[in-house]
């Protein structure tokens, strides 16, 4: 699909002392910002932004030669951060999309009253940079969230917004061990852990079971379950825009995580998806694309059902299994775009998972022992 814009936008690492950065928008930015004015005043966020220099004339596409030092106060503790760019893809005239990053595909949507944002970073120092951008645009209003997997909402806590989601998230957001969850998301990168100090989740408090509409300004927000990925998928659509975000019942070019999907309500997803409103899809994972994926996706997970029922008719153990189904590990890279040696590593243990999830599956235990 083509690409119509992209624009920079600055990713910080916070380090004790001074440093500089690339901040490709206003000249002066000053936005304290409160992570849980209720439950967590301890972990107030201040950042401030200061010596930048803007190029005559840029905008979406176009990279600005400017530096910024950006600050921010966690713990009584002043922080300083550099500033890497990376770029985010502009699908239409008020949707933004990043799908360079690791964690899950994430976005915003401008509208005459505010913006609305779809999913979060899953790194702390990702959503930092990302508030940075929005800010600079326009007051933030909501976040919608589309599964209940912490690369989906951990970056959620550095947004003092409300947060809507299917019920089921925000069960699954209360029932993490949140101490290995941010043991596992400071592991990272060097500057997460002191981001992580004290994390409190900013969990939905707007829910649904089947379907919601929210309508912010000029655009509306449709929130749909499509189960598959997990029991608590949604898509988004944006019929204004023409964009539907998918979450991760489409790994874009990417391996598919299975590791607590149920095929037949995933391909029934996939089959609803085609008749929404929209072409141009964001995955969970992977580069954009549209309708014509599908397809793609769903022969995908039939070969990977396929694989293991093959395994289980030759009497195979579920250990024999998870041990030996191999074939598929390098059928897509693991990330978008691929990161270095973690790849084969990772795709070692996704396919251990989903051979795992879909022996169950196949032969009716485990978490598919009622729905068979």
């Amino acid at each position: 699909m083509e690409q119509l814009a992209a624009f920079r936008m600055h990713s910080v690492r916070c380090l004790f002392g001074a440093s500089e950065a690339c901040l490709p928008w206003p000249q002066c930015l000053a936005f304290p910002t409160q992570l849980h004015p209720a439950t967590d005043r301890a972990h107030e966020h201040r950042l401030y932004a200061a010596r930048a220099r803007r190029r005559a004339g840029h905008g979406p596409g176009r990279s600005v030669d400017g530096c910024t030092t950006i600050e921010f106060r966690h713990d009584g503790r002043r922080w300083r951060g550099e500033v890497q760019e990376t770029a985010m893809e502009q699908l239409t005239e008020n949707v933004f999309v990043e799908t360079m990053l690791r964690g899950c595909n994430h976005g915003f949507v401008t509208t005459s009253d505010g913006i609305v944002m779809i999913d979060s970073p899953q790194r702390p120092t990702d959503a930092l940079r990302l508030k940075a951008a929005i800010e600079s645009r326009g007051p933030l209003r909501y976040i919608i969230n589309t599964e209940p997997h912490g690369d989906h909402w951990t970056g959620n806590a550095y947004f003092d917004v409300p947060v809507a989601a299917h019920a089921g998230v925000r069960e699954r957001i209360f029932a993490t061990d949140m101490a290995e969850h941010t043991a596992r998301v400071a592991a990272m990168g060097p500057d997460e852990a002191a981001l992580l100090e004290g994390y409190t989740p900013n969990a939905p408090v707007i829910t649904f079971d089947d379907t919601m509409t929210l309508h912010v300004g000029d655009h509306s927000f449709r929130m749909i379950h499509m189960p598959g990925h997990t029991p608590y998928q949604a898509a988004i659509v944006i019929e204004e825009e023409g964009v539907v975000f998918t979450s991760d019942n489409l790994f874009s070019k990417v391996q598919t995580w299975i590791q607590e999907g149920n095929p037949d309500h995933w391909l029934k997803s996939l089959e609803d998806l085609r008749d929404v409103p929209g072409d141009r899809l964001v995955p969970g994972h992977g580069p954009v694309t549209d309708k014509g994926y599908i397809d793609e996706q769903g022969s995908f997970i039939r070969e990977w059902v396929d694989y293991v029922r093959g395994a289980v008719e030759r009497g195979m153990t579920k250990e024999e299994a998870v041990t030996s189904l191999t074939a598929l590990t390098e059928r897509y890279p693991v990330r978008y775009p691929m990161e270095g040696g973690q790849d084969l590593a990772a795709a070692a243990r996704i396919m251990e998972r989903n051979v795992a999830n879909l022996y169950d599956f196949v032969t009716g235990a485990g978490i598919h022992a009622a729905t068979g």
